[in-house]
């Protein structure tokens, strides 16, 4: 019975397991430098599709390359989205990269499709990718929004991490109560009586 017991335990707590880190490189991006990038693109079990304004694949820029790249470089318009989704993760951080001229990024976060943060900022001109720290927060869907006051914004490496779905209250109410059926069960087992007798 106790075997049984730890068994259920250990199948009930199952679903609790620790956050799986991934990072979205994009190093198995199908086209051509300069090509537009559309989407979806899969990667480590998440999705990143183009959301609105000009993305490109730019092959030849990266940390490694290849990267996502907004801006004129490429004969595109300074602004570029892209959006991320898989499940329940967290958003740990990117980088980015901005060439002859400063980029500006904003980073919004939802969850059921209600925000859960919004991240602005900008990065002077660098040839040298920069990374930005993300939000630690339980989100389904990350959207960036990139302009490139220069010729390109480049994004790479988004780092996300997977992370298990947190139960609902009422969840939490049954496990408890099957616990306690489960222990006033053993408890009240009638133990075998024995009689030992010596002759």
């Amino acid at each position: 019975m106790k075997k049984l017991l730890l068994a259920s335990a250990a199948l009930a707590l199952a679903p609790f397991t620790a956050a799986n880190a991934a990072v979205i490189t994009f190093d198995n991006l199908g086209g051509s430098n300069g090509d537009v990038f559309a989407g979806p693109y899969s990667e480590n079990g998440f999705t990143v599709d183009a959301a609105g304004g000009d993305v490109f694949e730019g092959h030849l820029f990266g940390n490694p390359a290849p990267s996502l790249v907004v801006g004129s470089v490429f004969g595109g318009g300074p602004f570029g989205a892209i959006r991320v989704g898989g499940g329940t993760f967290q958003f740990n951080s990117f980088e980015l990269a901005a060439a002859n001229g400063s980029a500006e990024y904003q980073v919004n976060g939802f969850l059921g499709g209600v925000s859960v943060f919004s991240l602005n900022g900008s990065l002077a001109q660098t040839s040298m990718f920069t990374t930005i720290a993300g939000f630690a927060g339980a989100i389904d869907e990350l959207d960036f929004i990139l302009t490139a006051n220069g010729t390109s914004a480049n994004i790479d490496n988004i780092n996300v991490s997977s992370v298990a779905a947190v139960p609902e209250p009422a969840t939490w109410a049954f496990m408890i109560v099957g616990f306690g059926a489960i222990g006033g069960a053993m408890r009240k087992r009638k133990k075998a009586n024995v009689q030992v007798s010596y002759a």
